[in-house]
């Protein structure tokens, strides 16, 4: 017990993402509340945090675990969880007040935390595309902001993928450039409308998709992973989209080809069976800024899932990978 501790604690990084993001929205609710001109000192004075779920949520446990991490840290931070169609016009729940502050059945809400409301399917009429509308622009602050919510699309991540884009922050002169750049896959639009490549960089593109599929992926403008194209589909797909000139949403990525390990998946049918599986490692971070000024900006923890190698996709939620722990080596 003694060695698998020791382990542990030197072996297996602590995640305390929970706790961290928690700390982060309390502190959004500060700065809100300074913005507000009102102490944050009492529990009548403190606006809430109020998460944004589905109607059928399928992913609560680390929604749960998040705000039970809030309540235990901050207990004088009220917390609230409301889908869409609660907030609907015809319910009245959702009111705001000549300054834009947000209130939901009556309580006055600082932080907006969306757990949904990222795909189109989850705005189904103008009823919930209005609530969206109306928590947009309320003054309380969003989780994620609008913005962000773009630069997540895969538009705007071709264009930051441009090497002259990370030379806005860092001297191409010096060796760090070339090594963060190393770490860029190479995206490209389909069409040179968007000014980003010309359409001899386009073509070439294309042509080299067709002609070697398995080194690229295909994906929509959509923000987030899924609904992406690889090998035989994505010459079929990119096909299809260049005949019916419906290329201008989608992009192509230059495939990642990330290191073969051997794992066990506990959930199997067969826990015990060795299975050739690839892994992706992302970091946590919690931002709080207003314009150019940077309120916060701190790591936050990580995540790692794990796929079956011969799988293309690797949604948790979805299915297709699984929950994982980096073992530092």
């Amino acid at each position: 017990m003694l060695e698998w501790d020791c382990v542990k604690c030197v072996r297996v990084p602590e995640c305390n993402a929970a706790d961290n993001f928690a700390d982060a929205m309390a502190t959004a609710v500060q700065l809100y509340l300074k913005e507000c001109g009102q102490s944050s000192s009492g529990s009548s004075s403190v606006a809430a945090v109020m998460m944004i779920v589905s109607s059928a949520e399928s992913n609560a446990y680390d929604q749960a675990a998040l705000f039970a991490s809030l309540v235990s840290r901050h207990p004088h931070i009220p917390v609230m969880i409301r889908t869409f169609e609660d907030l609907h016009a015809t319910t009245g729940r959702l009111k705001l007040d000549d300054d834009l502050r947000l209130f939901v059945d009556g309580r006055h809400v600082g932080v907006v935390y969306f757990r949904f409301g990222y795909i189109p399917d989850h705005f189904p009429n103008e009823e919930t595309w209005d609530v969206k509308y109306q928590l947009e622009r309320s003054m309380a602050i969003k989780c994620p902001c609008i913005q962000y919510m773009l630069a997540n699309t895969k538009l705007v991540q071709a264009a930051l993928s441009k090497p002259s884009e990370l030379a806005k922050f860092i001297d191409p002169s010096k060796p760090s450039y070339s090594h963060i750049l190393s770490t860029f896959a190479k995206q490209f639009t389909l069409t040179d409308s968007f000014g980003l490549f010309d359409q001899e960089e386009v073509d070439q593109v294309i042509k080299n998709c067709l002609s070697d599929p398995h080194l690229y992926v295909l994906k929509p403008q959509r923000e987030g992973g899924g609904n992406n194209y690889f090998d035989d589909e994505l010459v079929t797909k990119l096909n299809s989209l260049l005949e019916q000139g419906d290329h201008f949403s989608y992009i192509i990525m230059e495939r990642l080809f990330p290191f073969i390990v051997e794992n066990f998946i506990l959930t199997s049918p067969d826990p015990t069976k060795r299975h050739e599986m690839v892994s992706e490692l992302g970091i946590f971070g919690a931002f709080i800024g207003r314009g150019d000024t940077v309120l916060l900006n701190e790591q936050s923890g990580h995540l790692l899932r794990t796929k079956l190698l011969q799988s293309n996709e690797g949604g948790i939620a979805a299915g297709y990978g699984c929950l994982d722990s980096p073992f530092l080596v």
